[in-house]
């Protein structure tokens, strides 16, 4: 009878560690990067190729910041820093440009955050996620994140979005 009971609560600890969601709670240090294709026309007589004047075309992007993450509430505040430039520049005969010469602009985010074992949404946008460090609490002292996306602001078919998190 012993062992029967033994067994019946090692599986119960078993499920229930395997059915708990891993959670983000409090202060990470985060590092995001962006990288965006370019869309290009080629004229079919001529050959010539342009990028579209009104897109950003290719762009990079990397971000250091902090997310607080309340769990509690689901909510998130994201504190950081944008540094981005177009991987192309275009000249226009008539001396405009078409692009980011590079920049660098503050930034922050209070939005609401989900989370399961193997994805993470903030605000809407859906990343593939690994955590590290899960203590016994079940929060994740890391994570690694990846998201592919359409971005609505350029006319760039798709970026690749990378997003790196250590507890503070």
């Amino acid at each position: 009878m012993k062992f029967l009971f033994l067994a019946a609560s090692t599986a119960c600890v078993i499920c229930s560690s395997a059915m708990a969601s891993t959670g983000l709670s409090g202060n990470y240090a985060v590092q995001y990067s962006q990288t965006c294709q370019i869309v290009v026309d080629v004229d079919k007589t001529t050959g010539a190729v342009s990028i579209d004047k009104y897109s950003t075309g290719a762009t990079i992007a990397a971000s250091p910041g902090v997310i607080a993450f309340d769990q509690a509430d689901g909510t998130y505040a994201w504190n950081g820093e944008i540094n981005g430039v177009s991987l192309v520049l275009e000249k226009f005969s008539d001396g405009s440009k078409k692009g980011s010469e590079g920049g660098s602009y503050a930034f922050a985010e209070n939005e609401i955050y989900s989370n399961t074992d193997n994805t993470l949404t903030l605000d809407g946008s859906v990343y593939d996620v690994v955590y590290s460090g899960i203590d016994e609490n079940g929060i994740a002292h890391g994570f690694m994140a990846t998201l592919h996306l359409p971005l609505k602001h350029t006319a760039a078919n798709h970026c690749v979005v990378s997003l790196q998190g250590q507890m503070q």
